[in-house]
């Protein structure tokens, strides 16, 4: 059997998909020719495919000034991690969303962010509203919060059946069970998601306990296709003190722990995709 194809390069490398061949907007500092002359390089901007300025440093007002010039209907990957955006960015891609859609772009990567709570409601509702094609999205590191995650997930269940991969780390969810919740409800539904990245969260207690049971579902209920997943760093496990002298401890945090130990390892003997 050939290996199967890895949907997204979760730790921020700017490695190209295989079907990515097209020439980048801003590939690296140094790069383009300075005997070019101005109007080409317009040109080349405006027909890229693949818009890539990560780790730039840039902030809000120079992704405008970009956003602004470039082709739309071309565009099929965008790349702007690791960066300065805040929520003020997602007005600039509604702004360009409204004038040309954004029917062709299947790759957003936007971890290492500021967009937090308001920036990923708003991206919430630029996919409910433009329904992209998109088969990657990366919103690590951005102070997303357990409610945007809700948000986010709903929007994505409704109206991006096309997600392969998602990574939503290093964003502190867990702090209630609306994001545990929210993130199980959309995993026991999507069935072609392939790879979901939720390390360096606070996931816990019953938030997990619904998060598991979704992928229970996802795994032998609906057969999906989620075979890659990390959750490392999280407090899954996590028990109470007393549990170190009565490891058959009752408590509601002891109990929330047996469940998702036990949930998981129905994931893994029932089903045969993850791993």
């Amino acid at each position: 059997a050939s290996p199967r194809r890895q949907p997204l390069p979760f730790r921020g490398d700017n490695a190209r998909t295989d079907s990515v061949e097209a020439q980048s907007v801003g590939t690296h500092r140094g790069q383009q020719n300075s005997s070019r002359k101005h109007e080409t390089l317009e040109e080349e901007e405006s027909n890229a495919e693949y818009v890539n300025f990560a780790g730039w440093s840039v902030a809000d007002d120079y992704v405008r000034t970009l956003l602004v010039r470039v082709r739309w209907e071309l565009v099929r990957h965008v790349d702007l991690g690791d960066n300065r955006l805040t929520a003020k960015c997602m007005d600039a891609f509604d702004e360009v969303a409204q004038q040309q859609g954004l029917a062709t772009l299947e790759s957003l990567r936007l971890g290492k962010n500021r967009l937090g709570k308001a920036g990923t409601i708003q991206l919430a509702k630029l996919i409910r509203n433009y329904q992209p094609p998109l088969q990657q999205l990366d919103l690590a590191d951005n102070g997303v919060t357990d409610e945007a995650c809700a948000y986010l997930c709903e929007s994505l269940a409704e109206n991006c059946k096309t997600l392969v991969g998602l990574s939503l780390a290093k964003n502190g969810l867990g702090e209630t069970l609306r994001a545990g919740t929210a993130l199980g409800n959309y995993i026991g539904t999507a069935k072609g998601l392939q790879a979901l990245d939720l390390q360096w969260n606070k996931l816990s207690g019953a938030g997990a306990v619904a998060l598991v049971q979704g992928l229970w579902e996802n795994a032998c209920a609906i057969r999906g296709s989620l075979w890659r997943l990390d959750l490392a760093w999280n407090r899954l496990a996590v028990r109470c003190d007393e549990s170190l002298s009565l490891p058959d401890c009752k408590c509601e945090t002891c109990k929330w722990c047996s469940k998702v130990v036990a949930t998981l390892a129905n994931v893994f003997a029932e089903g045969s995709t993850l791993f």
